[in-house]
């Protein structure tokens, strides 16, 4: 029996008009970032099909002729997606530490909800600043360890657009509201028990803006996610249009949480 928090009912949506995106024109930062992320995967090659198996490993042999290694299906500020050979499966690679925790507090939950993209495995190395994201420094100085991330396949091509900008539009009073929350978090020089109460006003108030609301069918699968996420102490916060994407589930097609890089971890603020 699902938990309640998971929405039963299905999207109906024909999942046969799902198509993969055509590769994406990668700007020159971009087609550096994944030059270092392929770089880092040839060294490692090894260690990591020990630890992944080889149909969770992009195709590193291509392009050692001189050529660019495989193509990202996609990038953003911290990291990039490569295909894989299992089914249904991609890898992302990040240097986003906020996403990588997160990812690994969400693994270690035991089940996802149906508003997220579910995560296979993680593998976190810590020794990759001083060995690939040396470069990276000219971007970001704070640049942490490499997080590799399988997760499910998503979906972003144009037959998507209008559902995915229709959950964003949805959830811009939470979208603000969380973006608030984690900003004054960072920034405030309050002590830490005024820092926590904070915190938790934050997540009350973002409990009854979720709570409140008249959502469609369509954004319930983010809204219960973000629901289920925040008990647990976590504030998704970027949720814009390019962090969600449509994930083919049995014979449906859910708009799900792609991206959630910048998390706020409000763990600590939580009361016993």
């Amino acid at each position: 029996m699902s938990p309640p928090w998971i929405f039963s009912h299905s999207m109906p949506r024909d999942v046969s008009e799902l198509r993969p995106a055509a590769a994406p024109k990668l700007s020159p930062r971009s087609r550096e970032l994944s030059e270092a992320i392929v770089t880092y995967l040839r060294e490692h090659e090894d260690s990591l099909l020990a630890s992944a198996g080889p149909d969770r490993m992009p195709d590193l042999h291509q392009g050692l002729g001189g050529r660019q290694g495989p193509e990202p299906l996609g990038c953003g500020m911290f990291g990039c997606v490569y295909a894989v050979p299992q089914a249904g499966r991609v890898l992302k690679v990040s240097f986003d530490v906020s996403e990588g925790r997160f990812v690994g507090a969400a693994i270690g939950y035991g089940s996802f909800p149906s508003g997220i993209v579910r995560y296979d495995l993680l593998v976190e190395d810590e020794e990759a600043q001083t060995e690939v994201a040396g470069w990276f420094a000219g971007y970001d100085a704070s640049v942490g360890p490499i997080y590799l991330m399988w997760r499910e396949e998503a979906f972003f091509g144009q037959e998507t657009e209008e559902l995915r900008a229709q959950v964003a539009s949805e959830l811009a009073d939470y979208r603000t509201r969380a973006i608030e929350a984690r900003t004054f978090a960072i920034e405030s020089d309050l002590s830490q028990k005024d820092r926590d109460r904070r915190n938790r006003t934050a997540m009350v108030e973002l409990k009854e803006i979720l709570d409140r609301g008249s959502y469609s069918s369509e954004a319930g699968h983010v809204l219960e996610a973000c629901r289920f996420y925040l008990r647990r102490g976590w504030v998704l916060v970027d949720l814009f249009e390019h962090n969600l994407g449509v994930v083919r589930r049995g014979d449906v097609s859910v708009c799900v949480i792609t991206d959630p890089g910048h998390a706020a971890d409000f763990r600590g603020s939580l009361l016993p």
